[in-house]
């Protein structure tokens, strides 16, 4: 559970002053990068007896160990703020005790770019790339209908190293087949202020050849959506987004200045952290390692990945794996009388040869996951689970079930789609278990329901397994130094 914190020197001190000993120590800890200037610490509390924890920091090694909180004896969670982005922190986590003997392992992070330091650093206008080559900069868009940055050339473009924000798209590709890589970016959706507009895309793609996204944040865009396949179907020309995280995918339009929708969005502009639209045959797609946290309030995201009329090939199934998606929530109340956002789409309209394994669906709204068009599609591996609650503990309305296969439109060409060794546990809005619906399954077996009640500390502890994942693969999300 997260730890009450108290003014570090002072609750120190008194604690110390007791000469109290603590138990065993705290392990397995993970420190994660998060936005705003901030790193998310989680460990394992191994003792009853501990009656404090203490959080240590420093920004390199061998330096003294500076104290910046005092916790709770069963926190297991805590989030360290204020920090600079891009500079390495290491952190550890004590259970009091003067000698210090009993401090957990030594863990690192680099936080993210902040939205905050955006208004810090200088902008330029909007950039339109007309020649190949790598850019780095800050870039800027004040007007709902240009971008922040357009690329208008089919040579090679790489865009790295950068701060985007816009009150439309933040990287528009139109009309051109781009062969294009964005990484170490970050990009901020803003509103568009003017009536009627939906929230930007962080990438919006309609012709491509190659597309490599890696190690970005994004917060408040409108995600991520490609369209129009001009390469040669080798794994050279290909999609690949992996190592990316995403804070509130936003389909929200403007009512104008510093003003949002009071009802639901049209489903032509349902949003999604990644959606792929009519691309047929790719050889070595892969959307995987990526980190996606929807918040109510701040967000209205459709299904968090969806797979839309597109193909991967027999020998090479478009893989969609390991990434950790948490939250789908209605834009307002008037919304959430429809709302049917959710996980992962696999499978819409006719997208066929698909794969989805080893990712944590936690708290997506309608569904976590589900096949409901094409052939040879197989989700595997998965974790999905919901307990019906929104973080601030009041009912999610549109709470439905965790798994389905399920042939919508009754198409003749509906075959072999399959789920297999998932661990589901879902909570609808009834409050009743309704772990998966699979009609139309060609194959189901190995599924588990989750054991147990499913509270709180059931969606907490998917965040812990996130982070030990990431720790035990010494993988790096985000933007990197």
């Amino acid at each position: 559970m997260p730890g009450k914190s108290s003014s570090p020197a002072v609750a120190i001190e008194a604690l110390e002053s007791r000469q109290m000993l603590s138990g065993a120590a705290p392990t397995a800890l993970v420190a994660a990068p998060g936005p705003d200037g901030s790193v998310f610490l989680s460990w394992c509390d191994n003792s009853a007896a501990n009656r404090a924890y203490v959080v240590e920091q420093r920004t390199r090694p061998g330096d003294r160990w500076d104290r910046t909180a005092v916790l709770d004896g069963d926190a297991t969670m805590h989030m360290a703020e204020g920090l600079t982005p891009g500079a390495r922190y290491y952190f550890r986590v004590r259970a009091l005790e003067k000698t210090g003997a009993n401090a957990s392992n030594i863990a690192a992070a680099t936080p993210h770019g902040l939205r905050n330091r955006s208004t810090q650093v200088v902008f330029d206008g909007p950039i339109t790339i007309t020649r190949g080559g790598t850019y780095s900069g800050n870039w800027e868009s004040n007007d709902a209908r240009i971008p922040a940055v357009r690329i208008r050339t089919n040579e090679p473009v790489i865009i790295e190293n950068s701060i985007i924000r816009s009150r439309s798209s933040c990287i528009d590709a139109y009309g051109y087949k781009v062969n294009l890589t964005v990484r170490n970016t970050s990009g901020y959706g803003l509103n568009p202020n003017r009536k009627g507009y939906y929230v930007g895309r962080f990438l919006d793609i309609d012709g491509f050849v190659n597309l490599e996204v890696y190690n970005n944040y994004m917060e408040n865009t409108s995600g991520i959506y490609v369209y129009a396949y001009y390469g040669n179907r080798t794994s050279k020309q290909t999609v690949k987004v992996m190592y990316n995280v995403c804070k509130n995918v936003d389909g929200r339009y403007s009512l104008g200045v510093n003003k949002w929708m009071k009802g639901a969005p049209d489903p032509d502009y349902y949003r999604q952290f990644f959606q792929i639209n009519g691309v047929k045959n790719l050889v070595g797609a892969e959307v995987a390692w990526n980190q996606i946290i929807n918040e109510p309030g701040n967000s209205r995201v459709e299904e968090n990945i969806n797979i839309h009329a597109t193909t991967g090939t027999a020998g090479s199934p478009f893989l969609i794996h390991d990434n950790y998606i948490q939250g789908a929530y209605p834009a307002n109340a008037v919304d959430a009388r429809t709302y049917t956002g959710g996980g992962i789409m696999l499978s819409d309209n006719g997208s066929s040869y698909l794969r989805a394994y080893n990712n944590q669906i936690v708290n997506t709204g309608h569904v976590g996951i589900t096949t409901t068009s094409g052939h040879d599609n197989w989700y595997y591996n998965n974790r999905v689970v919901c307990n019906a609650l929104n973080p601030d503990g009041s009912k999610m309305p549109s709470s439905n079930v965790g798994a389905v296969i399920w042939n919508f439109n009754s198409e003749s060409t509906f075959r072999n789609n399959r789920g297999t060794n998932n661990l589901i546990g879902w909570i609808n809005s009834d409050g009743q278990r309704n772990d998966w619906w699979v009609p139309d399954a060609a194959a189901w077996s190995g599924n588990r329901n989750w054991p147990g009640n499913i509270t709180k500390a059931t969606i907490l502890n998917e965040w812990q397994v996130w982070q030990n994942k990431l720790a035990s693969r010494g993988i790096q999300l985000g933007p990197q130094p």
